[in-house]
C-alpha cells in the first residue's frame, strides 16, 4: 500500500463499523485500523460503509434489484465520486453474469480509467472482465489493445485471454506458455477444442511400486456419449498409471453404454457400473465410492479434461504431506472451442476445483458418503473434511494453474435458473450450505450414510433419494420455514382432526397428493397448474425458492399465484370475479360462473378472476378466454362460528389494490373473506345467490348454520344480491337489494346440433351429481315402475360415479338403466334424448340440467317445487307432485306412444329455453345490474 493510498483509506476508515462488520477482528481484540492496514486491505475487506458495496450486495440477493441497480448507475455517472470506478466494476460484473454484454460494455472504460479502483479491487479481475465483454461484443481490436495495456500484469489468466485471440495451432501454443513456464508437459491438439486436447509427444509414465497408492477415479455420467471419451482418455493418459477408473452410468438413455464398453475393452483399468434408474450424480458417485478399492479417491466429471500430470501432482502432494487428508487442484471453465469464461468475475478465470478433491480412504471411513442432492454436495464434503480435521487438512497443488478444463454447458445445473451458481449468494445453494454448516457445527460425528433419513435439511428441489427421505425432508423444511399452518389445515379439513392425525404429517402423507392447501394463501393445485408439474414437485419448488413466499409481484410485496388471461386490458370497467369451486368435475356453479364471465366480457368489462384451486386445467383455460388475469387463492367456505382467516382477507385486499377493480362479483353465498376485503377497500360487492338453504339441510349442515343465519350472512356481506330465481329471492326476503336474474345457458353449444332421437324407443336422461339428495333413488324407482309397463323406455344416467350410484347399480337388476359416466361437454349428455328428468329430493334454486336439456330439444319432467315451477312452463313440459312416480311413468308412457305430441313438445321446449335463458337476454340484465351497483 502506497503512502497516498494509506492516507486515502485512513481518512475514511470507520473503526466501529469495521468491528461490527468483521466479527473475527472484534473477537481478536486487536486495533481495527492496524488490522486493516496489515491484513484487511490485502484480504479485500472494506474500511467503512460504502453505499456502492451495499448496493452490490443487494444486487446479488434474492429480490427486487431495481433500486440498487439504479443507485449504482447514479454513482457510476458521478465523476466527483471516489467510488464511481467501483460502481462501474459492480455493474459490469453483474450485467456480464446475465450475458447482457452490450449493457456491460457501457461500463468498461469507466471501470478501467478510474484511478481509485485499485484502492478497492486489488486483482486483475477488472481487466479479465473488460476483455470478456469486448470479446463477447466482437470488439477484437479493442480486446487486443487491452492485452497490450501495461497496467495488466502478466499472469496465467492473461495468457488464457491472449489464446482466445489466436486461431488453430497458435491457440494451443499460447496455452503451452502456462504449462512450460511451470515445468509441466505441453499439450497438443488437431484443433482448438477440448475434445482434441492430448499430451504433446510421448507421455513419460511414472514407474509405480507395490506400495504406491492405487487411485480410484469415480466418473458419474448421464447421457455423456459425446464427451465421456475425452474425460476417460485424459485419465488413461496420465503420467501416474496406478488407477482404477469407475464409470457409473446413471441410467443414460443415449448410447453412453456402447461408448463405455469400447473404453472398457481398450484398458482394463476402466470399470463399469450401471444404475437401474436415474438418481443424480452424487448417488452415482456414492455407488462408485462403495465399489472403489483405492487408498486415494477422487472424482472427475464426464465432460471435463485433465492435464496429464494432474493425478501425479495430487498423489505426490499427499505422499509428501502425510498429515494432509485431501488435496485439490485448480481449473478453468471453457466452452468446447477453448473460449474461457467465468459466470461471475472474481480475481480470475482460474480457481480452486472443489470437484477435483482427492482424499485418503481414511476420510471415507470417518465421513462416509457425499450428500444425496442435486448440487453443491462436493462443496459440503470439502467443508465437512475441514470441520472434522481442521482447515489445514486440505492442500492445493499448483495454485492458479489450470490442471483441468471444465466444459461449460448451458443446460447444466450450474446454468439452470433456480440452481444457478448465483444462488450461492441467496437461494438454493446458500440455503443448502447454511444448513450443512449448521450440521457441521452441532454434530460431533459427521458421518454421512449412503442411505437413510437426511442428517440436515436440504432445499426440497435439490433433495434426492428415496421418496420417504424426500418427504421427510420436505416436512422438516415446511416446519422450519413456517410454511405450513396447522390451525388452517384442521379448520378447513375437519376429517384430519376427526382422524386424530397430526396436520403436517397428514399433509405430507396424503394432503400433497390430494391437492390440499398447506396454508391460507397457497393454492397447491393452482401452483401445480402454473408450474405444469405434479403436486409434490410444485410444492418442493415453492418450499425451496425464497421468492415463492415473498416475491414482489405487487407494490406491497405480496406474492400472487397468477396467470395471464387471453383478454387484453381495455379502458373498461374492471370487475373482480370470485369463484367458490373449480373442481375436476363441473356442475351448475362452475358452468354458471363461466357463463357470467362470458356475458360480462361481451359487455365490455375487464375481468380479473380468483379461483380457489387449479385442479381442472381445461376449466381454467376456458376461464382464461374471458379474463385479463387469474389469481389462485384458497377460499374456504363460510360457516357459522368459524374465525376469519385474516391472511386470506389481506391477500384478496392486495389483489384488489393490484388490479384496481371497481366492483367485486362473488359467485355464491359461501364466500366470506373476499367480501370482507372488498369492504376494506370500499369496493361494491354483488353476491350471486344460487342456493335455497331452507330446502337444503345438507348445505345447512356443512355451513353449520340455520337458514336464517345464512340469510343474515348474505345480507351483512353484500351490497347487492342477484337471486337466480324467484324462489331464491323469496327465501332471501331482502327486497331492497335483491334482483332476480335467471342463470343463462350458452345456447351456442347446442345450436346446429341434431339431438333428435334415432331410436324407436323413448330415451330419458337424468344429469346430476348422482346422490340420494339429487334423486338417484327416485330415478331407479321410476325406471322399475316403467319397466313393468313398457319395454320401450330407456333411462340414461350422466354424472360422477358416486357411492350412492354405485351401490344401486350393483344391487339393481334393471335392464332399462344405463350409466354413461361424466359428460365433459353438457350437450353430449342429451344427444338422442327425448326427455330430461329432475327428481331432486330438495327444492332446486334453478334447475340448470333441465334448461340445458330443453335447449337440446328434450321434454322436461320434474317435481313441482322450488324454482322448477318457474323454469318449466306447462306448455313445454310437466310438473308432477313430489315422489309421484306413477305420474312420471304415466307421462313417459304417453310420450312413448304419441310421437307427434312428443315432437311438438320437444320443439316448444327448445324454443322456450333459448328465448328465456339465452345469454343475449340475461347478459343485458347482468351488465345493467353491475353498472348500476357502482
Amino acid at each position: 500500500m502506497s503512502e497516498k493510498e494509506l492516507k486515502q483509506l485512513t481518512n475514511i476508515f470507520d473503526p466501529d463499523w469495521y468491528l461490527s462488520r468483521y466479527q473475527d477482528v472484534a473477537n481478536a481484540d486487536t486495533d481495527p485500523l492496524a488490522h486493516y492496514i496489515n491484513f484487511g486491505w490485502k484480504e479485500g475487506r472494506w474500511p467503512c460503509h460504502i453505499d456502492a458495496v451495499a448496493m452490490d450486495d443487494e444486487m446479488w440477493a434474492d429480490g427486487d434489484v431495481s433500486g440498487a441497480y439504479e443507485g449504482l448507475k447514479l454513482i457510476a455517472a458521478d465523476n466527483s465520486s471516489r467510488f464511481r470506478g467501483l460502481a462501474s466494476w459492480f455493474l459490469c460484473r453483474w450485467l456480464a453474469s446475465w450475458h447482457r454484454w452490450e449493457e456491460a460494455r457501457i461500463y468498461v472504460e469507466k471501470m478501467l480509467n478510474d484511478s481509485n479502483l485499485s484502492l478497492w479491487v486489488k486483482h486483475e479481475g477488472p481487466f479479465l472482465l473488460a476483455f470478456s465483454v469486448l470479446y463477447k461484443c466482437n470488439e477484437r481490436p479493442r480486446a487486443l489493445a487491452l492485452i497490450n495495456n501495461s497496467q495488466w500484469t502478466s499472469s496465467a489468466n492473461k495468457v488464457l485471454a491472449i489464446s482466445m485471440l489466436k486461431t488453430n495451432g497458435e491457440k494451443i501454443q499460447t496455452l503451452n506458455q502456462i504449462y512450460s513456464a511451470n515445468n509441466l508437459m505441453e499439450i497438443d491438439g488437431t484443433s482448438p477444442s477440448i475434445d482434441a486436447l492430448r499430451a504433446k509427444g510421448v507421455i513419460p509414465k511414472l514407474e509405480t511400486r507395490f506400495r504406491d497408492p492405487l487411485v480410484s477415479v469415480i466418473i458419474p455420467c448421464f447421457n455423456a456419449a459425446g464427451t465421456i471419451q475425452t474425460a476417460v482418455h485424459s485419465l488413461l493418459n496420465q503420467t501416474y498409471t496406478k488407477l482404477e477408473i469407475i464409470l457409473v452410468d446413471d441410467a443414460s438413455t443415449d448410447n453412453s453404454e456402447s461408448v463405455i464398453n469400447s473404453l472398457i475393452k481398450s484398458d482394463k483399468r476402466v470399470k463399469y457400473i450401471r444404475q437401474p434408474e436415474n438418481n443424480g450424480a452424487y448417488m452415482a458417485r456414492n455407488k462408485g465410492l462403495k465399489a472403489c478399492k483405492g487408498s486415494l479417491i477422487t472424482v472427475h466429471d464426464a465432460d471435463d479434461w485433465s492435464h496429464p500430470q494432474k493425478i501425479e501432482h495430487q498423489v505426490q502432494f499427499l505422499k509428501k504431506h502425510r498429515k494432509v487428508k485431501a488435496v485439490t487442484s485448480h481449473w478453468v471453465r471453457s466452452n468446447h472451442k477453448l473460449e474461457f469464461e467465468s459466470w461471475r468475475m472474481e480475481e480470475g478465470w482460474i480457481y480452486r476445483n472443489v470437484s477435483s478433491l482427492m482424499f485418503r480412504r481414511s476420510v471415507y471411513r470417518k465421513l462416509g458418503f457425499w450428500d444425496n442432492v442435486s448440487v453443491n454436495a462436493d462443496t459440503e464434503y470439502y467443508l465437512r473434511i475441514q470441520k472434522k480435521f481442521g482447515s489445514a487438512a486440505i492442500g492445493e497443488v499448483l495454485p492458479l494453474l489450470p490442471l483441468s478444463i471444465g466444459r461449460v454447458d448451458s443446460s447444466s445445473l450450474t446454468q439452470n435458473s433456480i440452481t444457478h451458481l448465483r444462488t450461492q449468494f441467496a437461494g438454493v445453494r446458500k440455503d443448502y450450505l447454511d444448513s450443512a454448516i449448521e450440521w457441521h457445527r452441532k454434530s460431533k460425528r459427521l458421518f454421512m450414510p449412503q442411505f437413510g433419513i437426511r442428517k440436515f435439511m436440504s432445499p426440497p428441489l435439490i433433495c434426492r433419494g428415496e421418496h420417504k427421505v424426500r418427504l421427510d425432508n420436505l416436512k422438516r423444511v415446511l416446519k422450519s420455514k413456517q410454511l405450513f399452518d396447522a390451525n388452517w389445515y384442521k379448520t378447513v379439513y375437519p376429517d384430519v382432526e376427526l382422524a386424530n392425525v397430526e396436520p403436517l404429517t397428514h399433509f405430507i402423507k396424503f394432503g400433497i397428493e390430494e391437492g390440499r392447501d398447506p396454508n391460507p394463501v397457497l393454492s397447491l393445485t393452482g401452483l401445480a397448474y402454473i408450474l405444469g408439474e405434479r403436486h409434490y414437485d410444485a410444492i418442493s419448488k415453492w418450499a425451496t425458492d425464497a421468492k415463492s413466499s415473498k416475491a414482489p409481484d405487487s407494490p406491497d410485496g405480496t406474492f400472487f399465484l397468477s396467470v395471464k388471461g387471453e383478454r387484453p386490458l381495455e379502458d373498461y370497467n374492471s370487475i373482480l370475479a370470485v369463484a367458490h369451486l373449480a373442481g375436476q368435475e363441473l356442475y351448475g356453479a362452475e358452468r354458471s360462473f363461466i357463463d357470467c364471465l362470458r356475458m360480462l366480457y361481451c359487455k365490455s368489462n375487464n375481468i380479473y378472476v380468483v379461483l380457489p384451486c387449479g385442479v381442472n386445467r381445461s376449466y381454467i383455460n376456458e376461464v382464461k378466454e374471458y379474463a385479463a388475469k387469474i389469481f389462485f387463492c384458497p377460499l374456504p367456505w363460510w360457516h357459522e362460528g368459524r374465525q376469519e382467516f385474516t391472511e386470506i382477507t389481506e391477500h384478496i385486499h392486495s389483489i384488489i389494490r393490484h388490479t384496481g377493480t371497481n366492483i367485486m362479483y362473488a359467485n355464491t353465498l359461501t364466500l366470506w373473506e373476499p367480501l370482507i376485503a372488498a369492504r376494506k377497500c370500499n369496493l361494491k360487492t354483488i353476491m350471486h345467490v344460487r342456493e335455497l338453504p331452507n330446502h337444503d339441510p345438507e348445505l345447512c349442515k356443512r355451513l353449520n348454520a340455520t337458514p336464517d343465519q345464512i340469510r343474515k350472512h348474505v345480507q351483512s356481506n353484500s351490497d347487492h344480491i342477484i337471486a337466480n330465481s324467484k324462489a331464491t329471492a323469496s327465501f332471501l326476503n331482502i327486497k331492497n337489494k335483491t334482483t332476480v336474474v335467471y342463470n343463462s345457458i350458452d345456447t351456442n353449444r347446442f345450436l346446429g346440433d341434431d339431438h333428435a332421437s334415432q331410436s324407436e324407443k323413448l330415451n330419458v336422461v337424468m344429469v346430476s351429481s348422482n346422490t340420494v339428495k339429487k334423486g338417484i333413488d327416485d330415478l331407479f324407482e321410476v325406471a322399475k315402475l316403467a319397466g313393468l309397463h313398457s319395454e320401450n323406455i330407456n333411462f340414461y344416467i350422466y354424472g360422477p360415479e358416486s357411492v350412492d350410484l354405485t351401490q344401486r347399480l350393483v344391487k339393481s337388476d334393471l335392464t332399462n338403466i344405463t350409466y354413461c359416466g361424466y359428460a365433459d361437454e353438457p350437450q353430449l349428455a342429451y344427444e338422442g334424448i327425448d326427455v330430461v328428468l329432475n327428481l331432486s329430493q330438495f327444492q332446486e334454486s334453478f334447475g340448470r340440467t333441465i334448461v340445458e336439456g330443453m335447449c337440446c330439444g328434450c321434454v322436461p319432467i320434474a317435481y313441482n317445487w322450488g324454482a322448477l315451477s318457474e323454469v318449466i312452463e306447462t306448455t313445454v313440459g310437466y310438473l308432477v307432485p313430489f315422489k309421484d312416480y306413477s305420474r312420471v311413468v304415466d307421462i313417459l308412457l304417453k310420450l312413448s306412444n304419441d310421437q307427434i305430441e312428443l315432437s311438438k313438445l320437444k320443439d316448444k321446449a327448445r324454443i322456450n329455453a333459448i328465448t328465456r335463458f339465452s345469454e343475449k337476454e340475461i347478459s343485458e340484465q347482468l351488465s345493467t345490474l353491475l353498472t348500476f351497483s357502482q
